[in-house]
């Protein structure tokens, strides 16, 4: 592949300029190593200032471990994923990489030290009209690399990538400040032989630049399995210009949270107070879990993926239909149902106490005694599904994940998905053993979770207050015509119209067909798409986040949306009562536009 045409100097100048412009929003801030478009957006919408995606590990023909670029298609996932810079890491000296990169749309390449260099290092950085970072250990690889074509330089670790080595980043930035510092303000024999060595083996000008201004002209990162924001400062305050945090983060709890203060830490590092406060937020955090995403994968699971792992899950039926429809979920799933399903009952598993709201969150003993009478336990993995592809089965996602049950998902695409597969059915209601007593459900609410109408009110209190600049978002789910008044309720003596200072996505807008060829199955859209959509809708994805709609069916269908579209579920909150509850009560102010 022939290198990109060599550009004049005039156009070098132009290239540099604009280079040294988008590696300069680097300083004091963190660019964090991922290896999905989830985690990307994940980092995206903690702060972070841009993105890396790391490498793969692939098993050659002999079946031993080798390290690789990402893939083309991982690639352009994460570049449709989030706005940020994204840099790429590539083998080193590696042109054809570079050029593919380059061509894919990345906004920077990263030549990892980690992986094979093929080649000598003579490949024309400067060329590309994206940014090179380069890995250095001492102040003579940093001026090679420089004089090479780097325009951003970082911490080189060894060959592991993400590998906690924080002793060894701390080295490098000291070793490099300290030759700086002594080139710069030493005049002895040892030191002019040195000098002159930078000069024959670079650039004169570059070296006298470094002199003269006593430190690099491009900006450095520290780079080092950095997940502490404490490790973070101490790197800022060793002259570090910006920080690389590990793609290990994903891996704990709470990797946005994780993130988040690591961002802080480096906008802060010079605060001791508020490091202070930073880092005692940090402890509080959950401990290490094999894998932090593994929640957010499983938010939605196929069809054939259901039909393979059928033995190791408990499926519940939770279709739902409105009143008016004059249909019956139950005789239907007696009819006709996926292999070992039970029917779980919307409008039967409730809040008895709360006889003029339908379907209403049920206490945890309630919940608790119907898993007993499903044979569930709170160690399984439940999938929920619903004869509308993607809509009540959301509905009870969102109870399961109320009461604290870790694994639930919902079947992408629903009754109608595992149909367009042709899976086997069964009829009649599958005889199950309640659970052992010793093994009895036990719930473990998490209220922040759910919102009740006190809570609401409170909060839009907080949004007029403040113009809409404060508090949790509110978005309904229903349709816009009775969002915005113009079309009744369907419940007798509903007002229509919305909340003050809410935002409208109908739940409808969710959801897509599968392909052409089967317009019958919907499944929820694509995670760039979702995000688009609210973004669309004015809804800040920095903010927390509250869902309602007319009772709670399908502001969860918003809430699992959001989810697989990558928020914290801590930012999200579903309003159970919805406008069943909130128009009824005569004290609720209701807007119309």
């Amino acid at each position: 592949m022939p290198p990109p045409p060599k550009p004049t100097e005039k156009e070098l100048a132009e290239l540099r300029k604009k280079k040294a412009t988008m590696v300069n929003m680097f300083k004091n801030g963190v660019l964090v190593v991922v290896h999905t478009d989830e985690q990307a957006y994940v980092a995206e919408k903690v702060g972070a200032r841009g993105i890396i995606l790391g490498n793969d590990k692939r098993k050659d023909i002999d079946n031993k471990t080798y390290i690789a670029a990402a893939s083309i298609t991982t690639v352009k996932d994460v570049l449709g994923a989030v706005f940020l810079p994204v840099f790429v890491r590539i083998r080193q000296c590696h042109r054809a990489e570079a050029q593919m990169m380059s061509a894919c749309g990345v906004n920077g390449i990263d030549e990892f030290e980690g992986m094979a260099a093929t080649g000598n290092d003579l490949m024309p950085r400067e060329a590309y009209k994206v940014p090179f970072i380069k890995g250095v250990k001492n102040l003579k690889e940093a001026f090679e690399a420089i004089h090479r074509g780097a325009s951003m330089l970082r911490t080189a670790c060894g060959v592991e990538e993400d590998v906690y080595k924080i002793h060894e980043a701390a080295t490098i930035l000291r070793t490099i400040d300290e030759e700086i510092q002594t080139i710069a303000t030493k005049t002895d024999d040892p030191t002019l032989k040195k000098i002159k060595e930078y000069k024959e083996s670079t650039s004169e000008s570059l070296v006298d630049q470094v002199i003269k201004n006593k430190k690099l002209p491009v900006p450095i990162l520290a780079d080092g399995g950095i997940m502490k924001p404490m490790d973070a400062a101490m790197m800022m305050r060793l002259k570090a210009d910006g920080i690389v945090a590990s793609a290990q983060v994903f891996r704990t709890t709470e990797p946005d949270r994780r993130i988040r203060s690591l961002v802080l830490a480096t906008a802060h590092h010079k605060d001791a107070k508020k490091l202070a406060s930073i880092c005692e937020a940090h402890e509080s955090f959950g401990p290490k879990t094999r894998s932090a995403m593994a929640t957010s994968s499983k938010i939605l699971v196929s069809a054939p993926w259901l039909h393979e792992n059928l033995k190791r899950v408990k499926v519940l039926d939770c279709s739902w239909y409105l009143p008016f429809l004059n249909r019956d979920p139950k005789e239907e799933f007696i009819n006709g149902h996926i292999p070992g399903a039970q029917f779980f009952d919307i409008d039967g598993i409730k809040d008895e106490t709360k006889h003029d709201l339908p379907h209403m969150l049920p206490s945890p003993q309630i919940f608790g005694a119907s898993m007993d009478k499903f044979g569930i336990t709170n160690d399984d993995h439940v999938v929920v599904y619903d004869t509308a592809g993607v809509g009540p089965s959301c509905r009870v996602f969102w109870t399961f994940r109320a009461m604290g049950h870790k694994q639930v998902s919902v079947l992408n695409g629903g009754m109608p998905a595992w149909g367009m597969h042709n899976y086997r059915t069964e009829s009649d209601s599958p005889s199950v053993s309640p659970s052992h007593p010793s093994h009895q459900y036990t719930a473990h609410p998490i209220p922040e979770l759910v919102c009740d109408y006190t809570q609401l009110v409170k909060n839009i209190g907080l949004l007029k207050s403040s113009a809409g600049a404060e508090g949790k978002q509110i978005v309904d789910a229903r349709p816009n015509d009775r969002f915005t008044g113009k079309a009744p309720e369907f419940r007798p003596g509903l007002s229509s119209g919305h909340m003050p200072y809410a935002l409208n996505v109908p739940f409808t807008d969710m959801t897509t067909p599968v392909d052409s060829k089967h317009p019958q199955v919907a499944v929820l859209k694509k995670p760039e798409e979702i995000r688009q959509i609210f973004a669309s809708a004015g809804m800040d994805f920095y903010r927390p986040v509250i869902t309602t709609c007319g009772s709670g069916i399908t502001a969860a269908v918003l809430y699992v949306a959001l989810l697989h579209a990558g928020i914290d579920e801590h930012s999200l909150a579903l309003y159970d009562g919805s406008w069943a509850e909130y128009a009824l009560n005569p004290h609720s102010e209701i807007s119309k536009d």
